[in-house]
């Protein structure tokens, strides 16, 4: 009987902690709406295995899943932190992975929602009035080990820069670059500027 509850305990906790990783957590940008997971896994990031989700927001054309394709993402994932270490090297400093369990979950919106809709009116940042936000990391302080990116199409240049400017923006977090980089909205401009002359070439 021991043996049989321990079993059926292990089962519990594994499917538990499966189940952990098994839906994108949504924070509260985007948890009113209806968007739909079209990749969900262990990508490979240099050392990392990172825990990430590409979703989409649900619409009648679907046209957010071709401006944002789930292989150009994690591509482009994996290129910002090749750029971001190569970046680091140049000043000399290694970075430490001070966020081990930092999973990403993406969500693409539609271009109506995110310039249109009052999904921002929850932000509590400095915002310039009637202002557009092309994209946002949302670092969901309310559980532990996880993060969203908030995109959606504009142009393919905007949303090139955008997603790199955000991807800055975790890698800002996740290896705790505050003290070579204080400012991370700075940082990730750099970044940005680093990728727009890498779309250039």
């Amino acid at each position: 009987m021991r043996a049989i509850t321990l079993s059926v305990l292990s089962l519990a906790a594994m499917l538990i902690t499966q189940g952990a990783y098994s839906s994108p957590y949504k924070g509260k940008y985007v948890s009113d709406l209806n968007t739909e997971a079209e990749y969900e896994g262990l990508h490979r990031v240099g050392s990392h295995n990172i825990e990430l989700s590409i979703s989409y927001e649900v619409t009648k054309s679907g046209v957010e899943k071709s401006k944002y394709p789930v292989e150009y993402v994690k591509n482009n994932f994996a290129l910002s932190h090749d750029e971001l270490l190569s970046l680091l090297r140049e000043r000399g400093y290694s970075p430490i992975d001070c966020k081990k369990v930092y999973s990403l979950h993406i969500f693409i919106l539609s271009y109506e929602t995110m310039f249109f809709s009052d999904i921002f009116d929850k932000y509590d940042g400095e915002r310039i009035p009637n202002t557009s936000i092309y994209g946002m990391l949302d670092a969901t302080p309310e559980i532990w080990g996880n993060t969203n990116i908030i995109l959606a199409p504009y142009s393919t240049l905007v949303d090139y820069k955008t997603m790199h400017h955000e991807f800055a923006h975790y890698w800002h977090n996740r290896y705790c670059l505050s003290d070579i980089y204080p400012d991370s909205e700075e940082f990730a401009e750099k970044m940005e500027r680093v990728m727009e002359r890498k779309y250039n070439d």
